[in-house]
Order: C-alpha cells, then sequence, then structure tokens
C-alpha cells in the first residue's frame, strides 16, 4: 500500500475456473463487490487478464489487489506455486509471487472529465495453492482458493468446501495439515446431463421443501452409507437404480435429482470419514469414529446441502461460514496477520435452513419452515439453535459430539456437569432416562400413541421390529417430530442385523436397541450415527458391547437379574456407563432400580399395550415420568 493508505484497504479477488468476484475492503470492512458469474479463468485469452481486472474494479482505484483462486494456476494469468502441507499462513504468505500492473495508467483509464489523478503502480499478490501427499507413494492431492477460505476460521479441526471439487481438510495447530478431494459435483453434472440417468433426472435440479424430497435425498445417503456391509449392492448399482426406481414408478422424477446427490454426496461421506480417521481428526478406535464438528464453507445452497448429509448421517454438530467472508479474511489472517473470523462453538446438529443454490444441476433447496434451523454461523448461533431437556436426558448444546468445552449435561434439576476424563461418549443423541417400547402398534396408531406420550414428558420412543409394518411406522413418527425441539429420539427394538440397521435408518430411526450383543449391528450404528443399546444380561457381555462401541447398555431382561444383579455389575462398568433396565420395571420398583444404578428404564406394558387409547398411554406415562424426574432430580448420573 502507498501513501496514506490504510494497511488494510486493499481489493480481494476471488477468480476461479468459471467465475469472478472481486471485494473492495476498506478499513477492514468490505465496502463493495463486483460479480461476474461466466467471468472465470476459462473466459480470458491468453494476454488478457490484466484489462478484465481493469475493466471490473477500475472505479475503485485501489493500489493493492490479492488474487485467490484458478487465477493463480497455469490456465490462469501467473503460475503461483503449490506450498506442501503442513501449510501455514506464513508458508503461504513467504512463496506469494507478487508483481505490479504494467498497463495501467491512471490518469487515462480512471479519469472523468477534467480530473486528472496522478499515476498509480498496483501492487498484485497471487495466493498460492496447497499440495498433500498421504506417503506410500500416493499421488499428491491440490487445493487452490480453498486454501485462503480454510485458514479464515482460525480453528483447527475438519473444514468442508462443497462445490464442484468437494475439498476435506484438517486443520491443526493452525495449519493445513492434511486434505482430499471429491469429484462429486462434477460427477453429479455428468450423470444427470451425460447418462442414460439424464431421461429420469433431466438435468434439474430438485427442490426438498417438500418432505418427499427431503426423504429421498435421505435415502440416497442411507444407501450410501451401507458400504462395506452386509446387503451393499455398490454405488454404480446404485446409481442405476435411480433409473429403475422411476421406471417402476417408485420414485418420482422431480425428486430424482434429490435421490442422485444424497448417492453422491452419502459415498463422499463415506470416503471422507475413512481419510479423516487416516488424518487423526476423529475419535480414538473403539468409538463412534466421527470428527467432533465440521466447518462448512461455501455458498448457502450447496453448504447447507451438505450440513443436512451430514446432520443426517453423521450428527455431529455443523458450523457454518460464507465464502464470501472466508475468502475475505483468510486473505486478511495471511498477509496481515488476522484477525481470523470468531468462530462460535458449533451448533448441535438438527435440521438446517436449505436456502439458495448448489452444484449447477445439483438441488436448490428452499424449505420456509425450516427458517429458524439450528446451524451455527460464523457471527453467531441462529436464533432457536438452543433447547431445553425434560426426562430425556441432555440439552442439545450438550451434544455429545459437541467440542469440549461444550459439551455438558444438564441434570434435570438445572444444574450442569461436565463429562469426566475418559467418560465414555454416547452417540448421536442424549442417552434418555425413559424410552417408551411400542411393542404391537400399528401405523394408524403409532402417531397418536407418540403424541400422548410426547405430551407426558417421553423423548425416546422405541417400535419393534415384530410389530405389524414396523418401517412404516418408524418412518410415521421420524416424520413427525423431525422439527421438534427438544428431540424426539425415535427408532426401533428387536434389532437383529446389519440390515435391520439399514433399513431403520432410511425410515429415518436414530435409535437401535437389539436383545442381544452383535458386534455387526452395533458397528454399523456407530458407522451411520445412530444411537445403539445393545442388550446383555452378563458383565462378560456387557464388556465386549463396550468395546464395540454401545453407547448405553439394555439390561435384558432386568427382573431376571433384579436391581442387586445391576449393583454388582455397575461396581465393574466404567463409571457412569448408561445402563436401562427393561423388563418388569413399574412404577412401584423405580426406586430400588435407581439406587441399583440404572441410568433410565425401557418400559413396554406399563405404559402401552395394543389398542390401548391415547388418552390411558398419557395417564399412565404421566405418572412414569413424574416419578422418575423426581427419583433423578439430584442424580449425579
Amino acid at each position: 500500500m502507498g501513501g496514506d493508505t490504510s494497511a488494510l484497504d486493499y481489493v480481494v479477488v476471488d477468480w476461479g475456473t468459471t467465475s469472478f468476484r472481486a471485494h473492495r475492503v476498506e478499513n477492514g470492512v468490505v465496502t463493495g463487490t463486483v460479480e461476474d458469474p461466466t467471468g472465470g479463468v476459462l473466459s480470458v485469452a491468453d494476454g488478457l487478464f490484466e484489462q478484465r481486472l481493469c475493466e471490473r474494479i477500475a472505479h475503485w482505484q485501489p493500489s493493492r489487489v490479492f488474487l485467490v483462486g484458478m487465477v493463480g494456476s497455469r490456465a490462469g494469468w501467473k503460475e503461483a506455486p503449490y506450498v506442501p502441507s503442513p501449510a501455514s499462513a506464513a508458508a503461504l504468505r513467504g512463496a506469494a509471487p507478487h508483481f505490479f500492473l504494467e498497463k495501467v495508467d491512471f490518469s487515462s483509464t480512471f479519469s472523468s472529465g477534467g480530473d486528472s489523478p496522478q499515476n498509480r503502480r498496483v501492487s498484485v499478490t497471487i495466493v498460492p495453492g496447497v499440495s498433500h501427499a498421504d506417503g506410500g507413494g500416493s499421488s499428491p492431492d491440490v487445493m487452490r482458493g480453498e486454501e485462503t477460505q480454510v485458514l479464515a476460521t482460525g480453528a483447527d479441526g475438519v473444514h468442508v468446501c462443497p462445490g464442484t471439487h468437494s475439498k476435506w481438510a484438517v486443520v491443526a495447530g493452525g495449519e493445513i495439515a492434511a486434505f482430499r478431494t471429491f469429484l462429486t459435483g462434477d460427477a453429479f453434472r455428468a450423470l444427470a446431463r451425460g447418462t442414460i440417468l439424464a431421461a429420469s433426472v433431466g438435468g434439474q435440479p430438485a427442490e426438498l421443501s417438500s418432505p418427499d424430497g427431503l426423504r429421498w435425498f435421505h435415502h440416497g445417503l442411507s444407501s450410501s452409507a451401507g458400504r462395506g456391509f452386509p446387503g451393499d449392492r455398490g454405488l454404480l448399482h446404485d446409481l442405476f437404480t435411480v433409473r429403475t426406481k422411476t421406471l417402476s414408478g417408485e420414485l418420482p422424477r422431480e425428486h430424482a435429482p434429490a435421490f442422485l446427490s444424497g448417492l453422491l454426496i452419502g459415498d463422499e461421506l463415506q470416503s471422507a470419514r475413512g481419510f479423516l480417521q487416516q488424518a487423526g481428526a476423529c475419535g480414538p478406535p473403539g468409538g463412534r469414529r466421527l470428527p467432533k464438528s465440521v466447518h462448512l464453507i461455501g455458498a448457502d445452497g450447496l453448504a447447507s446441502l451438505y450440513a443436512e448429509a451430514v446432520r443426517h448421517s453423521w450428527g455431529v454438530p455443523v458450523c457454518r461460514v460464507t465464502a464470501r467472508d472466508a475468502v475475505v479474511r483468510g486473505v486478511r489472517t495471511i498477509f496481515f496477520g488476522g484477525p481470523r473470523l470468531e468462530t462460535p462453538a458449533a451448533a448441535p446438529p438438527g435440521p438446517v435452513d436449505h436456502r439458495g443454490g448448489g452444484w449447477d444441476g445439483v438441488p436448490r433447496v428452499h424449505d420456509p419452515s425450516r427458517a429458524a434451523a439450528p446451524v451455527s454461523h460464523v457471527f453467531g448461533p441462529s436464533e432457536g439453535s438452543r433447547s431445553k431437556a425434560g426426562v430425556g436426558g441432555t440439552t442439545a448444546e450438550s451434544s455429545p459430539a459437541a467440542p469440549s468445552g461444550a459439551a455438558r449435561t444438564r441434570r434435570p434439576d438445572g444444574t450442569e456437569q461436565a463429562p469426566a476424563e475418559g467418560a465414555p461418549a454416547p452417540g448421536a443423541a442424549a442417552v434418555p432416562r425413559v424410552v417408551a417400547i411400542l411393542r404391537g402398534v400399528l401405523p394408524e396408531e403409532v402417531v397418536a400413541v407418540a403424541d400422548a406420550l410426547v405430551a407426558a414428558g417421553v423423548t425416546a420412543v422405541e417400535v419393534p421390529l415384530n410389530s405389524p409394518q414396523p418401517f412404516e411406522s418408524i418412518r410415521l413418527l421420524a416424520e413427525r417430530f423431525r422439527h421438534r425441539r427438544p428431540a424426539v429420539l425415535v427408532g426401533a427394538g428387536t434389532v437383529l442385523t446389519p440390515a435391520d440397521v439399514l433399513s431403520v435408518h432410511r425410515s429415518g430411526g436414530r435409535l437401535i436397541v437389539s436383545p442381544d450383543v452383535n458386534r455387526g449391528v452395533i458397528t454399523l450404528s456407530r458407522q451411520l450415527g445412530l444411537v445403539t443399546v445393545p442388550g446383555v444380561a452378563t458383565p462378560t457381555e456387557a464388556f465386549r458391547a463396550i468395546s464395540y462401541g454401545a453407547d448405553a447398555l439394555k439390561l435384558f431382561p432386568a427382573e431376571v437379574a433384579g436391581p442387586k444383579g445391576l449393583k454388582a455389575m455397575a461396581a465393574v462398568l466404567p463409571p457412569r456407563f448408561p445402563v436401562l433396565a427393561v423388563g418388569g420395571v413399574t412404577v412401584d420398583n423405580l426406586k430400588e432400580w435407581k439406587a441399583a444404578g440404572a441410568h433410565g428404564f425401557g418400559v413396554g406394558s406399563s405404559l402401552y399395550k395394543p389398542r390401548m387409547s391415547p388418552e390411558v398411554v398419557r395417564s399412565k406415562a404421566t405418572e412414569f415420568v413424574s416419578r422418575v424426574t423426581e427419583l433423578y432430580a439430584s442424580s449425579k448420573l
């Protein structure tokens, strides 16, 4: 910068392959933006980059310009080097090429009327890219443009830049330690326009505002979530089902893009998870092996789509950062030492606000009913992002997947309790005190019965898979309580196989309760971000379930072991590991079970029997929940 110009007065240009976007920054604040959605690098002939730049930003009379993106590639203006990972802001700053515009004459280019400003040299700096190699002779991966966005947050952890080529980056110690690229956007465009799937998808974006559209997107995600498990048919086969499902009439054509998008993004999440585990960005072996949270950087539409995918598939908190803020603040971080974006604790997993556009051809989402969705933005959490808990367990802000410092449980008496070091973390939702078991319930009555239970304070509902049409009942309940806060945990009991887990997940369920300890069931449940509660009757079974990654244990049948049996088992289990007593639990013996160490209860016939009226269910549930609340009001569990 020259003269009396502030060090924070400059122009940032995000010049990508297909688009051009310039931001004027004065005293650190963006005061103007020029956009050309078709003015990307590929549209500029050799030797004309300087001319195109001046045409777009001449009226600002800048003295310093920072270029970000593909303009620094071999296909761009001048090639900037790739800085190998781990890459810090200082390393990028040191490798950035600088030059002055050669043909700019402010006296002729920028003057008007009788004005004749003094000629001014314009300094140009190009932000370098970053390269990364996993080792073992693998080909290097590269990013150009995303490095600026990722470093803007100032936060360690997982950063995702969705796009034509999606980037998943791991930041550690303020450096870009590792990243991986996925060709998801290009794949969608190619499949939707240049293959037999075009007849089904039509190259058109999908609307996910309707429950059916969102359900088909989730179905695609769930289909890809089972990769590598029994029943997996493979991505290439699943892609062809976009055509067969539309031909058979099962999949309406207007929702085919949503299903295709879900398949591709779901597959990306599965591959990204393996990369993140390899990069050390997930929990220790034996747990859920998911990142604590995810930073999503990008335009509203596509970032919202990925936020929904992460929420649905992994159940971890998401923090949103707009692409413009990230680029501008990233340049400030790299060249002026910050301050970087203030990133709040990520919001708990929940519905997100789907608005705007995505890839060319990927669903643009708009859902007015979700306008106040609990997704965190860089300038603070949105309204409605926090909720209070009842008997169901913790508050929304105490999501077990939240970063340390935010993961505090709320006791029923309103006090907070920080988790002990090494304490087991539950899965996608807090382990509840009361799980209502609706054995034998029919789809036509399940919503009314569940409404009665929730009105009484129950926050977890289980439909055993030996009930009539259980997956339809689970689907109805998942739709019913999708937007409710505090959340209602809906799922299945009598889950015996990994295939059952997939079916529950595809139906919208998030709770997996089993009568036994099945490693495949527990492993797949954790991979899908579901709460898994296997049944145990002995300490040997309990420790095996915990080693597989169980979120809680179901002591079953509890009436056989009795409170004395639970007390003996609890003495050797990890401190405060949640155990639910199931079978023979009534209002009259709750105090004994609580004294023996029960965290909560699975309750069937004491709350519901087939053809019992909702009014009777609510009365019984109210009495049960009131007694549990009374007993656990001062509990340290």
